[in-house]
């Protein structure tokens, strides 16, 4: 009987087997990293555009925030309304300080009257030590200190003692404050002739203070609308130089700032007594004007707004001095609004929760996508099951996490996939 001999093999016999899997697999890695560059270079690539979905012509491709956004016609109402002391008949600036509520008159009286917040009472009064009130017209704040506008200049447009006093936020509290004054004059008013009465572009009566500077939003009586202009915020003599202008359809009274958010929102009225709020958000430095500006009609007729306050952007304190007329008699109140349905998806996005794509080690690939996404420098694994969301935060898909996921019929825009694991990430589908 023969043995049976097994075939002997060469190393030639392993090259239809071992060529076409390692083939396969460089061209999957180089499917997969031209994938990847191709991605990272849609998202570097700057697409300028209206970046905020709640507008009119959100453009999901958008990087960069042109400020071409425009929105719905919209307005707000009162959720709580209450009646001030008579000591705060002319109340004309608002700051939310803590748990505080502090705001002043607009002349002769120079205390500043601390406010409940639930009820509007005055439940302090404090002494500012040494300045007086000529015309004060806005209170801000920073970490350290109060600023105090004595800006308005609107009975002849030809004050040549503009100025803001800047008082130490623990010196108020404990009696002894002693202000310092930050003097200035605009750089382009050049004439000082006697106007009238409200017949000049020097007034002011909103400002906010930033790490450095001081930003006045002026009350253009002959122009229209404001102009934003800067200077220091530094005690001595200034000239506040041009930065901006912008028609606001009416006129500007009052400025609330959160600038760790890059929002502030203005209040003011038309020349009807219809109050406003202009809200700005999403801005680049000092550009307010440059990004997100949105126009919300406030549903209190003949009410003169003055000052307006919050601590996170989303709930607000507005007061409107008394204003008496032969056919309406408005007295002086504080007003509670509520912004959340204009402001939550900017101040509290999902992408707050998100992951920086390297931190996390994800890759999603094609991102803009249209049919499926894929995904890459990851462990599987850990990641287990997903939820999609739409910009508005509301669920569309749902699934367990494989190499790659069909998208359905997903309509154009931004969503956010989220992993069980807590991790999230963006993309668009075109």
């Amino acid at each position: 009987m023969t043995a049976h001999k097994s075939p002997k093999l060469n190393d030639k016999d392993f090259r239809p087997y071992t060529r076409p899997f390692f083939i396969r697999r460089a061209l999957a890695s180089l499917i997969f990293l031209i994938a990847v560059f191709h991605s990272v270079g849609l998202r570097a690539q700057p697409v300028s555009g209206c970046t905020d979905p709640v507008a009119n012509n959100f453009n999901a491709l958008a990087n960069l925030n042109d400020g071409s956004c425009t929105y719905p016609i919209s307005s707000v109402s009162a959720n709580s309304s209450w009646i001030l002391d008579t000591a705060l008949t002319e109340i004309s600036g608002l700051i939310h300080d803590g748990s505080r509520l502090i705001g002043h008159r607009d002349e002769v009286v120079t205390q500043l009257y601390q406010l409940d917040t639930l009820s509007g009472n005055i439940v302090q009064a404090y002494n500012c030590g040494n300045v007086s009130n000529y015309n004060w017209e806005e209170i801000a704040q920073d970490s350290q200190y109060i600023y105090i506008g004595d800006v308005g200049n609107n009975i002849n447009g030809n004050r040549t003692d503009l100025r803001i006093f800047r008082i130490s936020k623990s010196d108020l509290q404990i009696g002894s404050p002693i202000a310092d004054t930050i003097r200035f004059s605009y750089s382009t008013q050049t004439n000082f002739t006697a106007t009238g009465i409200n017949n000049t572009d020097f007034d002011c009566e909103a400002f906010v203070v930033t790490s450095d500077s001081i930003f006045l939003f002026t009350k253009r009586w002959v122009s229209g609308g404001t102009a934003v202009y800067g200077m220091p915020k530094s005690p001595g003599q200034h000239s506040a130089a041009p930065l901006d202008s912008f028609n606001t359809q009416g006129y500007i009274t009052g400025a609330t700032h959160l600038p760790e958010k890059h929002l502030i929102v203005l209040c003011g009225y038309n020349s009807f007594l219809q109050p406003f709020l202009y809200l700005l958000y999403d801005y680049t430095g000092s550009d307010f004007f440059g990004a997100n500006k949105r126009r919300l009609s406030v549903n209190l007729p003949f009410h003169q707004l003055e000052g307006i306050a919050s601590a996170d952007g989303l709930r607000y304190y507005a007061a409107n001095e008394a204003f008496s007329s032969s056919f309406t008699n408005v007295a002086q109140q504080l007003h509670t609004l509520d912004l959340n349905v204009y402001l939550s998806h900017y101040l509290n996005p999902i992408s707050t929760v998100l992951h920086d794509a390297q931190e996390q080690r994800i890759t999603l690939f094609p991102n803009p996508t249209t049919r499926s996404l894929c995904f890459g420098q990851l462990e599987l694994s850990q990641l287990a099951d997903y939820q999609i969301m739409n910009s508005s935060g509301i669920m569309v898909g749902s699934g367990s996490v494989s190499d790659c996921i069909e998208l359905g019929e997903l309509t154009p825009g931004l969503y956010f996939i989220r992993f069980n694991t807590g991790q999230s990430h963006r993309f668009v589908v075109e």
